[in-house]
């Protein structure tokens, strides 16, 4: 790892604990391991979505490149995508952050493995957990 990388994770590290205290400040600590898990989960899903958004806008890109073709996609919007990446991946480290300090997993080594799902899918598990706390 370069020493900018190391210096720009560190700058994100510090975001990261602002984001949690913001998120602190509104809602009260997690009240059990599923409770964490399930929003840490949800905030993961929304940065694959944002990750998804800059992949198939650079894979068009690409595209209309190869083909030398007016550009569909510009890059301002991967530029944008990218940085809602960013920032949901700050929201992720967040809440894995609210999740230890929430105490609740004292027993727990790592975290379980994590299937990445499609947007349909992401989409369809964001519609079950909202319902679960309706």
């Amino acid at each position: 790892m370069s020493k900018r990388f190391e210096e720009l994770v560190n700058q994100m590290q510090k975001i990261a604990a602002e984001e949690l205290q913001a998120a602190n400040s509104k809602f009260p600590a997690f009240s059990g391991k599923h409770e964490g898990f399930a929003v840490l989960r949800e905030e993961l899903d929304e940065m694959i979505e944002e990750c998804n958004k800059t992949v198939r806008a650079v894979n068009e890109l690409w595209e209309n490149v190869k083909g030398n073709e007016p550009l569909e996609i510009t890059v301002d919007d991967i530029k944008q995508y990218s940085l809602h990446t960013a920032a949901e991946a700050v929201q992720v480290a967040a809440m894995a952050m609210k999740f230890v300090s929430s105490g609740v997993c004292k027993d727990i080594t790592e975290l379980p493995e994590m299937e990445i799902k499609t947007s349909e899918e992401n989409t369809a598990g964001k519609r079950a957990v909202a319902r679960l706390f309706e």
